[in-house]
């Protein structure tokens, strides 16, 4: 079965730390948070916008209408605005040089930078690859990269039917393996699939890539917004 799946943050900055502060509960039905090695993101900051940008003009065309559906879904959430907590599809093109000296956590607070790569996990097929930073100071999403697998699109920037020859059905889940991915930045782990609801659409955050069967089109789960929930309530 075609995963999505993160790695290792290969070279640290001064804003990463082999641990973190630590936070109890951090899963929950049908919920984990990244609070374990490496990357320690227990919280989104409040009072803090995230921006999401894109390394290419490529990008930017293509992961833009994507990402508009799980923004407008959290922004929507009444404890990310109680929080005080933006999300924002940006314009920017930015993060190349960055990313090409492969320096993920160099980039500014809060930029999450979508680029798309060929089979950026070790080559394996169909896998993309999220780069998630945090903050040491109190363990929230910094930002970072993901690199999506060209693969789900053709050449024109068409879906290609990887994940379903139904043309519907490809979309939606084509939608929710970009919505994965961004939980990964935000600090949403894959939850244990021990602990969902059977009476619950899959969370998408699920892996394999069950999940990504909801026809929910790239808008985050109940169980994925318990989550969001959670590293809400653990900001500051």
């Amino acid at each position: 079965m075609k995963r999505i799946g993160i790695v290792a943050v290969a070279s640290a900055t001064a804003l990463l730390a082999t641990g973190g502060l630590a936070h109890a509960a951090n899963s929950g039905v049908g919920w984990k948070l990244e609070s374990g090695s490496p990357y320690y993101i227990e919280s989104l900051r409040h009072h803090s916008t995230y921006t999401l940008s894109f390394v290419t003009k490529a990008a930017r065309d293509r992961f833009t209408p994507y990402l508009r559906i799980p923004v407008a879904q959290l922004n929507a959430m009444p404890e990310v605005k109680a929080a005080g907590i933006t999300f924002k599809v940006s314009t920017t093109i930015e993060g190349g040089t960055n990313l090409k000296n492969k320096k993920y956590c160099a980039g500014p607070r809060n930029h999450i930078m979508f680029t798309l790569a060929h089979r950026p996990l070790n080559g394996q097929k169909g896998m993309s690859q999220a780069k998630p930073c945090y903050n040491t100071t109190d363990n929230s999403a910094w930002g970072g990269y993901v690199l999506m697998d060209d693969e789900y699109w053709n050449s024109a920037g068409k879906e290609n039917g990887w994940f379903s020859s139904d043309k519907a059905r490809n979309t939606a889940m084509t939608r929710n393996a970009v919505t994965h991915e961004l939980g990964h930045m935000m600090g949403l782990d894959h939850p244990d699939p021990s602990s969902f609801d059977p009476k619950e659409n899959k969370p998408v955050m699920t892996s394999p890539n069950g999940g990504y069967l909801n026809a929910n089109g790239g808008k985050y789960t109940a169980a994925d917004q318990r989550g969001v929930r959670k590293l809400v309530s653990n900001g500051g």
